[in-house]
C-alpha cells in the first residue's frame, strides 16, 4: 500500500529502510514518548520490528498499517493506524518523525493523509491516539488535525526506552460524514 502527498509518500517498510529506521529510533528525545521503542535501538531489534510490519501488512483483513514517512528518498519516520476495528468502524493512530525533520509540518502531512485514507477508503468513523501528557509537540499535531482532548489516563503507559509511567492524553477524531 502507498499513500503520495505533495512533498512525501507513505509506504511499507521493507528490509532496506533497516539504517533510515535506526537512526531515526536511535533517538531518546524521540523514543522517550513512544512506549514500544526501546533504547538504544539494536540492528536485531529493527529486523524483528520490519518483519512484525511484513506479517501485519498480510494479515486478513488487516488491522494494522505500519507506513513509512519517505520524504527525498529516505524513510524518516512512521505513521501507524492499528486495530482497525471493520465493525466498530475505529482505529488507534501512532506517529513519530526523526528529530532532524521536526518542526517542518511534515508529520502533520503525512498524518493528515493517513486520516484521509482511514475516513475515506477505510470507511472509519472514529480514530483515537494517546499522547504523553509530556509531549507538547504531538498534542499540538493532533490538535491543529481536529483531535478533541476526551480525558486523561493516569500512570497509564510505562515507556520501554526509558522505564518512566506517564499519564497519557486520550483524544478522539470522528468522521464528520458518519453518524
Amino acid at each position: 500500500m502507498e499513500l503520495q502527498t505533495q512533498r512525501l509518500k507513505l509506504r511499507e517498510i521493507v528490509p532496506s529502510d533497516l539504517e533510515d529506521l535506526m537512526e531515526t529510533y536511535n533517538n531518546l528525545s524521540l523514543t522517550q514518548y513512544l512506549y514500544l521503542s526501546p533504547y538504544p535501538l539494536t540492528q536485531e531489534e529493527t529486523r524483528k520490528f520490519i518483519s512484525q510490519f511484513d506479517s501485519e501488512a498480510k494479515q486478513q483483513p488487516r488491522t494494522d498499517y505500519n507506513l513509512g514517512i519517505e520524504f527525498n528518498g529516505k524513510v524518516i519516520g512512521l505513521v501507524q493506524l492499528l486495530s482497525v476495528d471493520k465493525f466498530q468502524e475505529t482505529a488507534f493512530l501512532g506517529y513519530s518523525l526523526n528529530e532532524s525533520y521536526w518542526r517542518r509540518a511534515i508529520i502533520t502531512e503525512a498524518v493528515n493523509e493517513v486520516i484521509k485514507f482511514s475516513f475515506q477508503r477505510l470507511n472509519l468513523r472514529r480514530i483515537d491516539c494517546e499522547i504523553a501528557v509530556e509531549n507538547i509537540a504531538s498534542k499540538k499535531v493532533a490538535e491543529k488535525l481536529g483531535f478533541s482532548l476526551e480525558g486523561t489516563r493516569i500512570k497509564y503507559r510505562k515507556m520501554k526506552s526509558t522505564g518512566k509511567i506517564h499519564d497519557v492524553y486520550i483524544y478522539g477524531l470522528l468522521n464528520d460524514n458518519k453518524e
